[in-house]
């Protein structure tokens, strides 16, 4: 549930408003070591431009060809839509764990953001 009174199951930013449309956090040996020693990264990929403080934008518009596909009330459709979690570091931009290994509210979110658009495809419609 995103319900921000609730606290948005951990995906939403209080202090500025806004969602975090991309989180992504484990561990790898690359990772700078942290208080433990547990070489974690996190990525939160939020900020829409700011509501009370502006922020960079990091929304992206993404176009599939859906136009094949037909809605009707008497027979459902389904669009089986991937997502290459690897174009996450190696869109546009390369990301490297090793150099980046907390990113949230800095300029660099939109280096990442920019590698979503190349992330989706279109697999096939049922209908």
């Amino acid at each position: 549930m995103l319900d921000p009174a609730t606290g948005g199951a951990g995906m939403y930013w209080s202090w500025n408003s806004g969602y975090i449309f991309f989180k992504m956090e484990g561990y790898s040996p690359v990772a700078s070591p942290g208080k433990n020693n547990d070489h974690k990264y996190r990525y939160h990929i939020g900020l829409f431009g700011g509501m009370n403080t502006p922020t960079v934008n990091n929304v992206k518009t993404i176009t599939l060809p859906l136009d094949k596909l037909k809605i009707s009330e008497k027979k459902p459709a389904a669009a089986h839509i991937q997502t290459d979690i690897l174009k996450m570091f190696s869109g546009v931009n390369d990301i490297s764990i090793a150099k980046n290994t907390t990113v949230m509210v800095t300029p660099f979110s939109a280096t990442i953001a920019d590698n979503f658009t190349g992330m989706f495809t279109l697999k096939g419609i049922d209908q």
